[in-house]
This record gives C-alpha cells, structure tokens and sequence, in this order.
C-alpha cells in the first residue's frame, strides 16, 4: 500500500502547479511516523542526495555562461525540480558545480509555484534579468517543457539536443552548448 501510494505522488498535476516535495512526503509518511521541520528537512536532503550524486552538469557549461557574460548577454536557469524538491539544495548544486556564480537569475518552479511549460517560471526569469521576451532567447532540452513554455510566453526556443528529448519542434536545435555562442551572434 505505501508503495502503491508513493507511486500516486510520483504524478504531476496535470495543471503544472507544483506539490511541494515536502507536502508529498507528509501526506507519504504522516500515516507512520510524525515528520517534524527537522525531520522533514532530512528526508527531503535525503530524496535529493542520490539524484545529486549522478547529475553531471554540461562541461561546457561555465565556459558558455562566462562568455556570454563576457558580451553583455544577461543570462538565467529556469528549471523544474523533481516532485517539487526545495529551491535552496538546488542553488547549492549549482554553486558546487561552479554555475551559480556565472548567472544573473535563477527560477525553480518551487519558486513561482508553476511547472514548465508554465508561463510563469518563464515570466519570473524574465522579470529578475529586465529582458522582454521578445529579445530572449531560452536554451532547453526537451521539448515538452522547455520549448512549448518557451514559445507560450514569446522567448526564441533553441533546442540543446541531447539524444533522448521527446516531441517534435519546429525550432532552432543545437548539439553541443558551444554553439548557443555563434547562435546567439548570428541571431544578433
């Protein structure tokens, strides 16, 4: 039966709104146990920790991000979170990866409330960097959630290709973040 529960909260909203990790876990563990801030807090760090341990960010990733901050070009993560996990481990992912630091803003949809392809992960993002969207430009990649939320609230989509994005898209589609640099010059 928890199994079979736990597996009823792997599902998303089909609304985008996000259930907070922490609400999820409550309704989970509440029938066996009372999950104090602290113990909740654990719990959450311990749901988190594997799925840090096998993230490997792009390589490339520092590189671009400096580059680009090298031109001028203001740059942010938009980004959902598994079953709503908490922003702050997320931040500190980005800041032991080295990323953190070479970006101007940092949407999770804990932070607005929505999942991409929700408008307003997208729109806060924007609001934080003072760009229209109708001169930015959102690198994503999968279809589904980057490209579609994209194109929702304006922004010019690139597809980072990555071997397994589902859908179709009739958008621009790179293979190796390198290139979001001669794209974005070309682009203007």
């Amino acid at each position: 039966m928890p199994f079979d529960h736990a597996m009823r909260l792997n599902k998303e909203r089909d609304d985008l709104a996000v259930r907070p990790l922490a609400d999820r876990l409550q309704e989970l563990f509440c029938p066996y146990a009372e999950l104090t801030n602290t113990k909740l807090a654990d719990a959450c760090h311990a749901f988190l920790e594997p799925i840090f341990a096998c993230a490997k960010p792009d390589v490339a990733a520092p590189r671009v991000l400096e580059a680009l901050r090298r031109g001028g070009v203001k740059t942010g993560i938009v980004s959902n979170t598994p079953w709503g996990s908490p922003a702050p481990p997320w931040k500190a992912e980005l800041a032991r990866h080295g990323l953190l630091d070479h970006v101007d803003a940092v949407v999770f949809c804990v932070d607005v409330g929505w999942r991409k392809p929700h408008p307003a992960p997208f729109q806060r993002a924007l609001a934080h960097l003072e760009v229209p969207a109708s001169k930015a430009i959102f690198v994503g990649d999968d279809p589904r959630w980057d490209i579609l939320g994209a194109e929702r609230v304006g922004l010019r989509p690139l597809l980072l290709w990555n071997g397994w994005a589902v859908g179709a898209t009739s958008c621009a589609v790179i293979e190796r973040l390198e290139e979001v640099l001669s794209w974005i010059k070309a682009a203007g």
